[in-house]
């Protein structure tokens, strides 16, 4: 059972509708998202060809990766954003999928780069999730998951159902010990990172840094959170082996 009584696809479908991925960001945010877009692109393989966009979003992926003549399908379990992202990036790469990952339509071993993006956390059932991801991807090929580290999920009351509501739907955390234990024993190699300092966002100081390249800006924020431990992103790099 993937999850509960929980009705996702009408949850994502009306998330969709009334949040609008496209729209500006704010500053602050906005510094977040791009070092962490900037994050996902230093992991993807320079070989790679094709990359499948779970959770597409406003279609980002689509809009670096197509002119670099990667094939890229955003995917979503809505039917506004792939559509939406299609439009906004058109390109003979791009396809726009409607779909969801626990039913996935993807032909085993086909894909070379799966992106998941602040999705893991809002879902009932983590483990199947990488589970359906992993048999998507070709032996070699590579999930880069993106999702906030150790946070402190808040819940609230629902003025609706009077029910404790966790904050911006997440239902998980996690950290390098409780990743693990959705990972299977075999078959794959893994790396995690963690980064995106809070304390770079609370003193205001992106506007010092968000010129640096990435390069350097990464290596500021690792001693940065080795002295304070102040990370709010999480990074989980699986790579699938290949058949010996």
């Amino acid at each position: 059972k993937l999850n509960s009584t929980f009705n996702y696809f009408e949850h994502y479908e009306n998330d969709a509708e009334y949040f609008n991925y496209f729209e500006e960001e704010s500053k602050i945010t906005l510094n977040e998202r791009i070092r962490s877009r900037q994050a996902i692109i230093n992991k993807v393989s320079k070989n790679a060809t094709t990359i499948l966009d779970t959770g597409c979003g406003n279609g980002w992926v689509a809009g670096y990766f197509t002119p670099k003549k990667k094939q890229v399908i955003s995917m979503d379990i809505s039917k506004k954003n792939p559509v939406q992202a299609l439009k906004l990036y058109s390109n003979k790469n791009h396809a726009a999928l409607v779909a969801d990952v626990f039913n996935m339509p993807l032909k085993e071993s086909s894909i070379d780069i799966i992106i998941a993006s602040e999705i893991i956390e809002h879902l009932y059932n983590p483990k199947i999730f990488i589970e359906k991801l992993l048999a998507v991807l070709k032996p070699g090929g590579k999930i880069i998951i993106i999702t906030p580290y150790n946070e402190k999920i808040i819940n609230n009351i629902c003025v609706h159902c009077n029910l404790p509501t966790p904050a911006n739907a997440h239902l998980h955390t996690f950290n390098e010990k409780n990743i693990k234990e959705l990972l299977p024993k075999t078959g794959i190699e893994f790396n995690t990172t963690k980064f995106n300092n809070k304390y770079f966002t609370k003193l205001r100081l992106y506007y010092l840094l968000n010129f640096l390249p990435f390069k350097i800006w990464n290596i500021l924020d690792k001693i940065i959170n080795f002295i304070f431990n102040g990370a709010s992103s999480f990074l989980v790099e699986i790579v699938k082996i290949k058949d010996q």
